[in-house]
């Protein structure tokens, strides 16, 4: 007859987790994996107000002298405490990432689009500037009509515009497109970034004209993600002060 209690009880031992400790440190006795000291889950948040707010307010009655805020890129910014003696690692505090459509700007860069869904997600995507109206209104006027190819050099291009309901002419391009997108923490506002405007023909079935596809090519490098993490440091120094040091 099989002795269920004693299957029960070898079984429920062989589950039990003994632990060793080896200079300091604890470790599994099962797979000599260390066991790491408990740490709370970080809050996380979508702006930088969030950030000063835990720190001013010190919900968590934390040492200030032994934390930082750490500006990891555009788009992520941490709340670190110091480094453990046990292991040497840090514990995170607070996690902000913007909740804005960054993401849905780098889809919208480099696609060809028709002049209505340009038109669309540049209004949502693009801070309102005289920049952003006047390519706006440049775009919602093209008419379907050939792109002269006799007339680009990678740069200008020459497009027909509707000046009127009847009346047409062609112009030029001017190049680059400054704009300012949303592209970081709603309390930061990052500089105009250079933008090359493009347009290529396009046809519906046969030979009948419809207005060009559009597109938008980023043109600065990268370079306002450097902006972004400087203008992102100096508001959290400005508004910590010495509270808590500031990295970035």
């Amino acid at each position: 007859m099989i002795d269920v209690q004693k299957i029960i009880d070898v079984a429920q031992e062989a589950a039990q987790i003994s632990s060793v400790e080896i200079d300091g440190l604890t470790y599994s006795r099962s797979d000599m994996q260390r066991i790491d000291p408990p740490t709370a889950l970080p809050i996380e948040s979508h702006t930088l107000t969030s950030v000063i707010d835990y720190i001013n307010n010190n919900c968590d009655d934390l040492n200030l002298d032994k934390l930082t805020v750490h500006v990891f890129n555009s788009a992520v910014v941490e709340i670190h405490g110091s480094l453990r003696e046990s292991d040497r690692k840090r514990e995170s505090y607070l996690l902000a990432k913007p909740s804005g459509p960054r993401s849905e700007v780098a889809k919208f860069l480099n696609e060809w689009k028709t002049q209505d869904a340009f038109v669309v997600e540049c209004m949502s995507l693009f801070r309102k500037t005289d920049s952003r109206e006047k390519l706006l209104a440049f775009v919602g006027n093209i008419a379907a009509s050939n792109i002269n190819t006799q007339i680009d050099d990678g740069v200008t291009q020459e497009v027909t515009i509707r000046t009127s309901v009847t009346k047409k002419e062609n112009e030029a391009i001017t190049n680059p497109v400054d704009l300012v997108p949303h592209r970081t923490f709603p309390e930061i506002e990052l500089d105009p970034v250079p933008y090359l405007l493009r347009f290529r023909n396009t046809r519906s079935g046969g030979d009948e004209q419809i207005a060009p596809l559009v597109t938008l090519f980023e043109c600065d490098g990268g370079w306002w993600k450097v902006d972004a993490v400087r203008k992102i440091a100096e508001f959290l120094r400005e508004q910590l002060g010495d509270k808590v040091s500031v990295i970035a």
